[in-house]
C-alpha cells in the first residue's frame, strides 16, 4: 500500500481551506479534511 505525501506548498493550500471553511462556519473545516482524507 502506498502513502500519500503532501508537498509542503500543498500542506499550506490545505491548511488555509481549513481555515477559510472554519471562519465561514464552525465544524466546516473538519468536513473538509474528512472529505480530503475519503478521497485520498
Amino acid at each position: 500500500m502506498s502513502e500519500l505525501v503532501f508537498l509542503l506548498s500543498a500542506d499550506v493550500d490545505i491548511q488555509k481551506a481549513y481555515e477559510l471553511y472554519e471562519d465561514w462556519q464552525e465544524g466546516r473545516g473538519a468536513i473538509f479534511v474528512r472529505h480530503l482524507d475519503a478521497m485520498f
